[in-house]
């Protein structure tokens, strides 16, 4: 099939992968990278049922990563996979950011797939290496965000110098720790809760209207359990929004 396409959302520790057939994707997955690719390890995502006809990435890993996927999508496919750069506009949405393409390109395609769902003020939550926190207003107007350490960053960067093992920590609760190890991990995950509805409490008090809050990332089922304002869970989002700059990108060609 040369109308299939392989979108990649390649992070600090993970790819996230799908392929996508008119609009659907037919399969997907996740790998950790570990900033080391193997090409082996990335042959998970080859699919004979759909051979793809291009790559659409979005790659906020460093340099290394890229040019070892680069390698694997030559060497596999013979493609040259399309890196994602974050524009001043596009798709509905309009950057915040000065210099736009300062702006992560998993954070522009998480935009541009809350955009698609979400017509009125609306939040993304990104919680994965680091954890991101956008908002948008009705007409698409990006109007900035946060950036946090994700949940395991910050408590490791408590524990640098400490005698606290790691492992140890248990499964994090929004509660008041009463061991040393249950503090740090809960108190993470209080954290970056508190920050995630102060942020849609406040454009909520502001607009005087409702906001709707989309988390994704691999704590965002964690942090769906905690939360105490509504919102949805999208695991996919930032790869809908590269799909959806995929097919403008041939819409426009």
């Amino acid at each position: 099939m040369t109308d299939a396409i392989l979108l990649l959302d390649v992070g600090n520790t993970r790819l996230r992968w799908a392929v996508d057939v008119d609009g659907s994707f037919l399969t997907g997955g996740q790998l950790v990278h570990g900033g080391q690719p193997a090409i082996s390890d990335l042959d998970v995502m080859l699919n004979a049922e759909a051979t793809p006809g291009r790559i659409v990435a979005s790659c906020v890993a460093d340099e290394s990563v890229w040019e070892r996927i680069a390698q694997w999508a030559q060497t596999r496919l013979a493609l040259a996979p399309e890196r994602v750069r974050s524009p001043a506009r596009g798709l509905g949405v309009i950057n915040a950011y000065a210099d736009p393409a300062r702006l992560g390109s998993d954070r522009w395609a998480a935009l541009v797939a809350l955009r698609a769902l979400c017509p009125g003020y609306a939040c993304v939550v990104d919680a994965g290496t680091a954890t991101t926190v956008d908002l948008l207003a009705p007409g698409g107007r990006h109007l900035g965000g946060y950036i946090l350490p994700g949940r395991r960053q910050l408590v490791s960067g408590v524990l640098e110098g400490t005698s606290v093992p790691a492992a140890e920590l248990p499964v994090p609760e929004r509660m008041p720790g009463r061991s040393t190890e249950a503090c740090l991990a809960n108190g993470a995950l209080a954290a970056l809760c508190a920050l995630i509805e102060s942020a849609v409490q406040r454009l909520e008090s502001e607009a005087r209207e409702s906001v709707q809050c989309v988390l994704t990332g691999g704590d965002s089922a964690l942090l769906s359990r905690h939360l105490e304002i509504p919102h949805v869970t999208e695991p996919a989002l930032v790869l809908r929004g590269l799909a959806r700059i995929a097919r403008e990108d041939v819409a426009s060609s």
